[in-house]
């Protein structure tokens, strides 16, 4: 038969009352379930049925709910012909059918995707890709994204520099992400048996290997969305100190580590001088 080419997405909204009815003018290969896809509202559904044209959903759809329809022949070979034989017409023009079929989903799909000029990349290694509301793409850089999100950074040197195997000023996961501070000694080793942190431990993994008992002092001050991870590594436990009630460890368990190779994690969130332990 002739496949012409037509609209391989239909859409409508709920009623309320009754299951969702849509029409859909695409030819499918077999009347089946499986040469349909079925979303509500961006989900995918699968309580439908289809016949005659007309898929049926199995659930009351709201009002405020958008059913959505698209074609999606199963990427199969359902014909086979055996070795020295002539192929029925019908067999071949079904074959070709379902090709057809296929290349205009895949035709479909790629008018929906994010594209780049064929002779190279279209986007610097600086640029952000964001959809607004309506569905379409924006690209900014780096600098222009962080003024969008209402971030402020001054600071010397490359601060978008995206290598996190060097050291800048401003790493850029860093900039993006506060909690993460990327530093090319991630691990630092505490030897001793005490240790108040500072702002150059946010982000580190500190491990302790004294075989006495070690007290980490979380003092004030620290910068917002400070982070860091104790180890005890040797045999002397890890505890955590609020610098005489400078600060605010909040935790469900303890404050000091649970035996050798245990750890204790804290992070800032948001709350000047207050931490969640775990």
């Amino acid at each position: 038969m002739s496949v012409t080419d037509i609209a391989l997405v239909a859409s409508s909204a709920g009623n309320g009352a009754s299951p969702a009815s849509q029409d859909y003018n695409f030819i499918i290969e077999r009347d089946r379930d499986v040469d349909i896809y079925c979303k509500v509202d961006g989900v995918a559904y699968t309580n439908f049925t289809i016949a005659a044209g007309v898929l049926t959903t199995g659930t009351f759809l709201l009002t405020t709910e958008t059913l959505t329809i698209y074609r999606s022949t199963p990427r199969d070979q359902i014909q086979t012909w055996p070795s020295n034989t002539t192929p029925a017409a019908e067999d071949i023009e079904q074959a070709a059918d379902k090709l057809t079929y296929i290349v205009q989903e895949l035709e479909e799909e790629s008018n929906r995707a994010a594209t780049t000029p064929i002779e190279g990349p279209g986007f610097a290694n600086d640029t952000v890709i964001l959809v607004d509301a309506a569905g379409n793409f924006i690209s900014m850089t780096v600098a222009e994204f962080l003024v969008w999100l209402g971030i402020s950074v001054t600071v010397g040197g490359n601060p978008f520099d995206q290598d996190l195997n060097t050291t800048d000023d401003v790493e850029f996961a860093e900039v993006l992400c506060p909690s993460y501070k990327y530093n090319a000694a991630h691990f630092v080793a505490e030897t001793t048996t005490s240790r108040t942190l500072t702002d150059a431990d946010s982000g580190l993994t500190i491990l302790c290997s004294n075989g006495s008992a070690v007290t980490i002092t979380v003092g004030s001050a620290l910068e917002t969305n400070f982070w860091c991870n104790i180890v005890q590594i040797g045999a002397g436990v890890v505890t955590l100190d609020d610098d005489s009630g400078a600060t605010t460890l909040n935790t469900a368990g303890d404050l000091f580590t649970a035996g050798q190779f245990t750890s204790l994690n804290m992070a800032n969130y948001g709350t000047t001088d207050t931490y969640l332990v775990q």
